[in-house]
């Protein structure tokens, strides 16, 4: 049997907090902690199941200025068990969890407890990580300077006008840089949890408890906070939005103009005019906007060529996805899929 390898998990709760960015990363740390115990001993999953102390991967706590209630983003409270500054000795990680941008800057500004305590806790913490707003008090804190970071894509030019020396990114679902760990808040909390995870105890077990938060999938860091869908309005015309709908899916069909238009059965101009006025982008913008995301996301697990990259998501060649790609994102797809190399 394993020696008592427990990490000590700190998630601190500030007024505004959003529940979902404190309770995805606790709920993700607890089920890790479950199914690394019943893998050394052999046991089926089962969740309710007790862990032995000498096994428990992660000890959680949930942290407030004081313990007790704390007021959330949607009105309800969360419950602190600790008070942040009760809270002694080595930690393993912090991890500030944000939530409603005005509450948080009323707070945080009016008062330094909170960073003071956040500054106390980080000097021994092997990892400091945020969610959303959570971000902010990194960045009062002084640890952010210098640094790439990002928050909830809301909230990121605020932060990067007050805090104009951090390279503030707004794309990412989550950022590493050095020991420290910032995220887009809400679900995206979950995803920086099980990257976490998966630094700790591998990916199987991360995949292990994506699967039990029944995640479709574990999303790479840099996938971006808002997808193309996401971005561009949802069309009136119910075949276009069939079309948006069926394209996600066929890529490397044929999506000129006179092919798009002859399946939604408008004329070409009909169609293009329509397509822009009702999704807000134009159908060849659209159209590259989808294969450059897909290609991101293939890029992210590193399994393919970038030719074959390329080839998978419709482009006619690599370098016309190459000049596409850097357009888009930056970079070049070779330094993403070198990153995503080193990352693994």
């Amino acid at each position: 049997m394993e020696k008592k390898t427990s990490r000590r998990v700190v998630i601190l709760l500030v007024p505004g907090v959003l529940s979902l960015d404190a309770y995805g990363p606790y709920e993700a740390f607890c089920y890790a902690t479950v199914l690394r115990a019943q893998r050394i001993l052999g046991l089926p999953e089962d969740l309710g199941a007790p862990v032995p102390e000498e096994l428990r991967a992660y000890d959680v706590v949930l942290a407030g200025l004081q313990a007790g209630p704390v007021p959330a983003m949607s009105g309800t409270q969360l419950l602190a068990t600790h008070a942040i500054g009760e809270i002694q000795g080595p930690i393993d990680t912090l991890i500030v969890a944000g939530g409603d941008l005005r509450m948080a800057q009323k707070e945080l500004l009016e008062s330094d407890r909170v960073v003071s305590q956040v500054r106390r806790l980080s000097e021994g913490a092997r990892r400091i990580g945020a969610t959303c707003t959570g971000t902010f008090v990194l960045a009062l804190a002084g640890m952010l300077e210098g640094r790439r970071a990002t928050s909830h894509w809301n909230a990121c030019d605020v932060l990067q006008t007050m805090f104009p020396k951090v390279h503030v990114d707004p794309h990412p679902i989550h950022i590493r840089d050095d020991r420290f760990y910032t995220s887009a808040g809400g679900t995206t909390g979950i995803d920086l949890a099980l990257a976490m995870i998966s630094e700790d105890h591998g990916a199987a077990l991360a995949h292990a408890v994506a699967r039990q938060l029944v995640l479709y999938v574990q999303r790479p860091a840099a996938q971006a906070q808002l997808s193309v869908p996401l971005i561009c309005q949802r069309a009136e015309t119910s075949s276009l939005r069939d079309l948006q709908d069926w394209l996600l899916d066929n890529l490397t069909s044929d999506l000129t103009i006179p092919a798009l238009a002859s399946r939604t059965g408008m004329s070409e101009r009909n169609f293009a005019r329509a397509f822009k006025k009702e999704v807000g982008m134009t159908p060849a913008r659209y159209v590259e906007s989808l294969r450059l995301e897909a290609a991101l996301r293939k890029l992210r697990l590193g399994h393919e060529g970038i030719e074959q990259v390329a080839a998978d998501v419709g482009f006619p060649c690599a370098e016309t996805f190459r000049r596409a790609f850097v357009r888009r994102y930056g970079e070049s797809p070779a330094t993403i899929r070198a990153a995503s190399a080193t990352e693994a």
